[in-house]
């Protein structure tokens, strides 16, 4: 699978373990700025904790106005991750002037994770937000393979299993921005973005149960084998995620094949 990615305002903390998934970095933020200096940002004051915050600014002038407001909600467990996040910017003209007149907002979970045990992740949710004016990312990496991505407004549902001591980056994120300079009469400008997910863990023994229905059949050696052919993780051509890589050594080679064999021959997960 795969990982990776940077974080603005992001802290590193030694590892809290809870049964099921050790957390290691805490890379949340809601951040609120206006193009007159108001910045508002907030991390959570205790990491991997409840993290639940609204910012704001607000300038309102002769010449135009400009607000930002920007909510984040989210929690960890040792079997879950959940969270939601909006912004909405907003800025207006006034009268002549030179002034740019710029608002923008982010609300951001992005967490590093390691499995204590081999599991199943569920990730569903979705993203909304103005088209145009905002930027919408749903990431799960492992290493620098990235398991699963959306950029675009809609629901998302992906599923896949993640090994045991394995750190992966889950980055769920929106963002919108207004930006007006004076265009003769007085113009006004809106845009919004959010966000809703859940990330659920379930335990999973079964390493060959490719498509994750309970058992290591055909279906499952109709995913393995054409990955066992084109063999580098790497190849754009492989599946996202590299499921067949059962090792995780980056390469869908013999070794995965002796590792798959027996669980088809057994063929009902544990």
């Amino acid at each position: 699978m795969n990982r990776s990615l940077a974080a603005l305002c992001m802290f590193s903390l030694a590892s809290h373990a809870i049964a099921g998934v050790s957390y290691s970095t805490d890379g949340r933020l809601v951040q609120a700025v206006n193009s007159f200096g108001q910045n508002s940002a907030k991390t959570p004051l205790i990491p991997f904790a409840p993290f639940n915050e609204t910012v704001q600014t607000s300038t309102d002038m002769a010449e135009g106005a400009c607000a930002s407001t920007s909510m984040h909600n989210s929690q960890m467990t040792s079997t879950q991750m959940s969270g939601t996040g909006s912004v909405a910017a907003n800025v207006q003209t006034k009268a002549s002037s030179p002034l740019v007149f710029a608002a923008s907002g982010t609300s951001r979970f992005e967490v590093l994770f390691t499995p204590d045990t081999s599991s199943t992740l569920h990730l569903t949710g979705t993203l909304a937000g103005t088209a145009g004016r905002s930027t919408l990312s749903v990431q799960l990496r492992l290493g620098n393979n990235v398991l699963f991505t959306k950029s675009t407004a809609g629901a998302f549902d992906f599923q896949t299993l993640v090994t045991q001591n394995q750190e992966y980056r889950l980055l769920v994120s929106s963002a919108a921005n207004s930006l007006l300079t004076w265009s003769g009469t007085p113009v006004a400008s809106s845009s919004s973005a959010g966000f809703s997910f859940n990330a659920d863990f379930t335990s999973s023994t079964c390493v060959g149960d490719l498509n994750l229905d309970g058992f290591v059949d055909d279906l499952d050696f109709g995913i393995f084998a054409p990955a066992y052919n084109i063999l580098d993780c790497a190849d754009p051509t492989m599946p996202a995620g590299c499921p067949a890589d059962l090792n995780r050594d980056g390469l869908v080679d013999d070794i995965d094949f002796t590792i798959f064999v027996p669980a088809y021959d057994a063929l009902v997960c544990p």
